[in-house]
């Protein structure tokens, strides 16, 4: 029996690295080491992949949960409408009672400064008066409170001189005086169609004028309030855009207010007055076609007093 005896003897690392190559091996293993295994992935309830797109963007993230994973859905709300516990509805019921009482307060706020504010335009607005009457006091059994407001282009002195009437306000003033005779006397109407009549001292009314300012500057400039309550007139007229716009904060004309008794109330602290309106003087002599819408003003101003004559 034929003996094969093999002898191995191991390679030195040089000739093992020149074996290697010569062999074109590029990795080698021995064999008295194990060879590497794939290490696998660990079970986990959520698996990360990445998505990549046709693009050079970078890959993005997405996240999924396996059949076996532990979730639990958010838990379910209640529909609105439902019955609430008693805190709950306590805890409404004390809010909308904050809620009301905040409207409560904010109302008597508004309510406090609507009246101070009242209360700071009547502070502004004074009378100054003219040293005149139409009638002695003994004669007069109606007052008539004329009051004018000028705007820069219509001179003062168009409606007044220092102690008296200017001469249209004369004329202006002896047509109302005709007037009131003639529906006194039920006489014929002709003579109410200029401004030309009768003495004024002769009338039953008793007449008195002022300016309407913004601030007392003299000793003759006195609240408005003060006058009315102090003079007691039956009926006021007022003249003019901007007495309108200063007694009734707006910027409406005459021709918008003229034609109707207005009521003064809100411009006096105690007194009650109603006024007619109607054109300022230096309108009238300007444009002279406003004389006959004037002269249906003061129409209506001498009914309204005939009126107030026959409920005395």
């Amino acid at each position: 029996m034929n003996q094969t005896i093999n002898s191995f003897s191991p390679l030195t690392e040089a000739e093992r690295l020149a074996y290697l190559d010569a062999m074109d091996i590029t990795v080698w293993v021995p064999r008295d080491q194990p060879e590497p295994l794939n290490e696998e992935a660990p079970v986990a309830e959520f698996v990360e992949s990445q998505v990549v797109t046709e693009s050079n963007e970078e890959p993005v993230t997405t996240t999924s949960v396996y059949p076996n994973s532990n979730f639990e859905p958010a838990p379910e709300l209640k529909p609105k409408g439902e019955a609430a516990s008693v805190e709950q509805l306590a805890e409404e019921l004390a809010i909308e009672k904050q809620v009301n009482e905040n409207q409560l307060e904010q109302a008597q706020s508004v309510e406090n400064k609507t009246v101070e504010s009242k209360h700071t335009e009547r502070s502004k607005r004074f009378l100054k008066m003219i040293n005149w009457r139409s009638a002695p006091q003994s004669k007069a059994n109606k007052k008539l409170l004329v009051i004018c407001r000028h705007h820069k282009d219509q001179p003062a002195h168009s409606f007044a001189r220092p102690h008296s009437p200017s001469q249209f306000m004369l004329d202006y003033i002896n047509t109302i005086n005709g007037l009131l005779e003639s529906v006194n006397s039920n006489s014929s109407s002709n003579s109410s169609k200029n401004f030309n009549h009768s003495d004024v001292d002769k009338s039953e009314l008793q007449i008195q004028m002022a300016h309407l300012t913004e601030a007392g500057l003299g000793n003759d400039d006195l609240p408005m309030s003060q006058v009315v309550d102090e003079i007691k007139p039956d009926l006021i007229l007022l003249l003019g855009d901007e007495s309108i716009s200063h007694l009734f904060n707006t910027n409406s004309q005459v021709a918008e207010f003229r034609g109707k008794l207005h009521d003064l109330s809100d411009n006096l602290t105690t007194a009650q007055c109603k006024a007619v309106i109607s054109y300022h003087p230096y309108s009238l002599i300007m444009n002279p076609a406003l004389k006959k819408l004037a002269l249906e003003d003061l129409s209506l101003l001498v009914n309204i007093l005939n009126k107030l004559e026959s409920e005395d």
